[in-house]
């Protein structure tokens, strides 16, 4: 039976403010093209930038830290995976409804310790 590693569940977070900054300082808006060959190197240039500022704002956190650093988390994603099944056998609205809120809870209680 295959089995996924839990420190191979990783989580990306943006920070979006540093992303911009970042992106506007990399990217010159005042840039003369003339010629095939500049705008190919402005195109590179540009996708260069903006690749950079995406990887200098990202940070990766694994599901398994922040199920060591939030209690609770393994509670919550149990009850997910039960309300989930449950779901689908039944397709009851109040259980997707359950589901959602549930996955809302999990994706805010992540999102803020990773930002943290």
């Amino acid at each position: 039976m295959w089995t996924r590693d839990p420190s191979a569940q990783v989580e990306k977070f943006m920070n979006w403010d540093r992303f911009q900054s970042l992106a506007s300082e990399l990217v010159s808006p005042k840039l003369k093209i003339n010629s095939e060959a500049e705008a190919d190197k402005a195109a590179g240039d540009f996708t260069a930038s903006i690749a950079s500022a995406y990887k200098l704002s990202t940070h990766k956190t694994t599901l398994y830290d922040l199920n060591n650093n939030l209690p609770g988390l393994d509670r919550l994603l149990r009850e997910k995976q039960r309300l989930k099944k449950l779901w689908q056998e039944t397709r009851d609205p109040a259980c997707k409804a359950a589901v959602n809120w549930v996955s809302r809870a999990i994706r805010k209680m992540t999102h803020k310790k990773a930002i943290e």
